[in-house]
């Protein structure tokens, strides 16, 4: 059954001279959603003075949250059973009629597909298909048509509900990055991983006849190689040939008279 609230609103847009208008899917709530989000809003702490005059003043209409749901046959029907229902209920349209309609959304936005490269839209791609077929809707019937005739047009003779949940193709699987192994699993243990194409190895970074200390006096690696500038280097700059610990740069040990 639906809300008092979405037939007042059907029944509202059925008036003399007033145009059919597309109802938010947050307002599509049966009468048993409406009381059971009432009965919560109720049953929260008590509230100041402010908060209970805004209460009053402004009117704090349930609404169904519906950007966070996945797609779903059932209630995608949940909703559509309670839409089409209280459009019938006001005398708007047969009931016939809106059920070819909910039937057609519901194999465009819910296929029955094999192609796993294809997928069907989103909630919100739904969404907003629907304001767009109902603004159709609206439109054929300001200009005379009847809510029959409007619902037949855009479910039986228009291609605008293909046009607009036509399947989307799937995005490409994320390649996997240069460090990670085709599989996706880690290297067991330590120094397993895959190295750098263009990285040295540890014997040609730091030849084995060079030492780390000399005369007490940690090394300045970059000096060895003539790269440090450094006009306060922390690090000593001696020779880390073992043995020698003069001053000059490792590269020029062998050019330097011992």
């Amino acid at each position: 059954m639906p809300s008092i609230r979405l037939l007042s609103l059907v029944q509202h847009s059925l008036q003399p001279g007033e145009k059919l208008k597309w109802i938010p899917w947050q307002l599509r709530l049966s009468s048993k959603q409406y009381s059971e989000i009432m009965e919560a809003k109720s049953s929260k702490p008590m509230r100041t003075e402010a908060q209970l005059l805004a209460s009053a003043i402004y009117d704090d209409t349930p609404e169904m949250a519906v950007s966070h749901l996945r797609l779903s046959v059932s209630w995608l029907q949940r909703i559509q059973t309670v839409f089409r229902n209280a459009w019938a209920l006001c005398g708007a349209a047969h009931l016939n009629n809106l059920k070819a309609f909910d039937k057609r959304v519901e194999h465009l936005a819910l296929p029955d597909r094999a192609d796993s490269s294809l997928k069907g839209p989103t909630t919100q791609e739904l969404l907003a298909a629907d304001r767009k077929i109902w603004n159709t809707i609206s439109s054929l019937a300001a200009s005379g048509w009847s809510l029959d005739e409007a619902l037949y047009e855009v479910t039986s003779i228009r291609s605008d509900l293909a046009n607009l949940l036509q399947p989307r193709p799937r995005p490409p699987p994320t390649p996997p990055g240069p460090n990670r192994r085709p599989n996706g699993g880690k290297g067991k243990g330590r120094g397993k991983g895959l190295q750098k194409p263009d990285s040295p190895s540890k014997s040609d970074s730091w030849p084995s006849n060079w030492v780390l200390k000399a005369k007490g006096k940690v090394l300045c690696k970059r000096y060895q190689r003539n790269l440090c500038a450094l006009p306060n280097c922390k690090f000593a700059h001696l020779c880390a040939v073992r043995g020698c610990g003069k001053e000059h740069c490792a590269v020029d040990h062998d050019k330097k008279p011992s």
